[in-house]
């Protein structure tokens, strides 16, 4: 099991993201904040990383919130990349394509998660 000293910073944003139900643009904003959605978006391949890889550690899981095309849905694993690769998931023009919530796990507790701040 990891602990929160052997996590990049990348991995404590997601997990302490996760630990709060935060969307994908909470997360992108927690890691870049006060900064324009243009400035942020260059910092979303480094983030997707970080929650590809927090999910292969069961650490957090990714949920698609309801939309009028389909239910909520827990997004397996191996489907993750292909969700947070995807920078209009994170932010576009008129809002992010689809909703991705962030969950932490019950064994992220075991982490010993703290808060988290990029600055």
């Amino acid at each position: 099991m990891l602990s929160w000293s052997e996590l990049s910073s990348e991995q404590k944003c997601v997990l302490y993201a996760a630990a709060t139900s935060a969307l994908l643009q909470d997360l992108l904003r927690s890691w870049s904040p006060g900064n324009s959605w243009e400035d942020r978006m260059v910092h979303v391949p480094r983030l997707a990383r970080a929650v590809v890889e927090m999910v292969h550690a069961d650490l957090v899981e990714v949920y698609l919130a309801p939309s009028s095309e389909f239910e909520g849905v827990l997004v397996f694993p191996e489907d993750v990349p292909g969700v947070v690769d995807d920078p209009e998931n994170w932010m576009a023009a008129d809002g992010p394509k689809n909703i991705v919530e962030l969950v932490a796990t019950e064994r992220a507790s075991e982490v010993g998660i703290k808060p988290f701040s990029a600055t």
